[in-house]
Order: structure tokens, then sequence, then C-alpha cells
């Protein structure tokens, strides 16, 4: 079983700095690490990954984002999000 050491570690060894600006970078990279576990369950894998984020970033306006971030990326991965669709701006120019 890999160990949030271990995959701080890891993290530490691709980015350089951690802050807001690549904070969900450093969560996918940390929710790849934690997919590979069998042993943990989907509710321990994210756990897992809002720990060692939260070691790695300290920033307080995390606290409450990381756990939803986490699910709207799996939500992502399992295709209940389309990001393909194009968007559509409406721009009121005076």
């Amino acid at each position: 079983m890999i160990s949030a050491a271990d995959v701080k570690d890891k993290l530490r060894d691709v980015y350089n700095v951690f802050t807001l600006d690549n904070v969900v970078e450093v969560t996918m990279t940390a929710m790849k690490h934690a997919a590979v576990e069998d042993g943990l369950t989907g509710t321990e894998k994210k756990a897992f990954v809002i720990q060692v984020v939260k070691e790695l970033c300290p920033v307080d306006e995390l606290d409450g984002l990381l756990g939803v971030l986490v699910d709207k990326l799996i939500d992502v991965e399992k295709g209940k999000h389309n990001l393909q669709g194009k968007l559509k701006w409406k721009c009121c120019c005076c």
C-alpha cells in the first residue's frame, strides 16, 4: 500500500511550488496515485487525496473546495460532464 509520504515525495518531484494556481493538477496527480490502490474504498481514496493535497498546499481556501474538486473530477472521468461542448458567450457592449 502506498503511503501519503510516498505520494507527497512523488508530487514534490513533479511540482516545485504548491499554490492555488496548480491545485487542480496536483489533485489530479494525487488521484492517479490513489486510484491504483486496490485495498482502499472510494471514500478512503478521496480522504487520502484530500490529506495529501492539504499537507502540500496549506491554503485556507482549500478546506471546503478539495472534496468538491475530487467529486467533480471523478464525475468528469465517468463522463457525467461534457467538457467538449461549445460555450456560448453573450456580450453586450455599449
